[in-house]
């Protein structure tokens, strides 16, 4: 499920710039929280979770992991320090080359010249799918409603709190300009296709409608 808007923007776009996305894996459920406003200029604009404004977070039963591809550090309940795990230089480079070897492969159309096979970024992008689906079907919802939807969950609850805090800095009223509160979707990964409640319409939002000739072909 997902709350999110496209806020501060006045265009064309229909992608949000503001994203909470809650994945239900069992027994480790992962959010994401994008964001992509930033009017002020404060130090803290972009907001903090656990002294970060970026990268992942992983909690443990004793405690935290709190980094990115970079490096990080281990925290234990408490938020004390328990081992760094600094930058050995691995990270330099990496959205750079990773660019690179696509355009390469593009130019010389040969698939055996990609770093991964082409299926791990059909899988690796899926989640993002599926969390933009939800936001597509959603309504916009005022903030105590989306509270109220959401009580159950003490993670997420904190997480739209902590965006409701980045969005007033950056100017954005949810009470005057609502996010939208998406649907549960589910996914079967078998398949390839959403079951259950709603499954109709958001397969029809997992493929567009192709243009002549640039149509992707289908696979029996």
């Amino acid at each position: 499920m997902s709350i999110a808007g496209r806020f501060a923007f006045n265009d064309c776009g229909e992608t949000a710039n503001t994203h909470i996305a809650l994945f239900d894996y069992q027994p480790t459920p992962l959010i994401c929280e994008v964001r992509n406003v930033r009017v002020s200029k404060g130090p803290d604009a972009m907001g903090k979770f656990r002294n970060q404004n970026h990268g992942l977070v992983i909690d443990c039963e004793g405690g935290y992991f709190a980094g990115d591809a970079s490096g990080g550090a281990l925290f234990d309940k408490q938020g004390k320090k328990i081992k760094d795990f600094p930058d050995d230089g691995g990270s330099k480079g990496l959205e750079t080359s990773h660019l690179s070897n696509f355009v390469a492969a593009v130019r010389s159309r040969k698939a055996g010249d990609l770093a991964a096979e082409a299926l791990r970024g059909h899988h690796s992008t899926a989640c993002c799918h599926m969390a933009n689906v939800s936001y597509r079907l959603g309504k916009q919802a005022r903030p105590e409603v989306i509270r109220e939807t959401i009580q159950a969950n003490r993670e997420l609850s904190d997480a739209f709190e902590r965006c409701r805090e980045y969005l007033r800095e950056n100017e954005v009223d949810l009470d005057t300009t609502p996010a939208v509160l998406g649907p549960w979707v589910t996914f079967d990964p078998k398949r390839e296709r959403f079951v259950n409640d709603i499954a109709d319409q958001a397969n029809a939002l997992s493929q567009r409608e192709y243009r002549q000739p640039f149509v992707v072909p289908k696979i029996a």
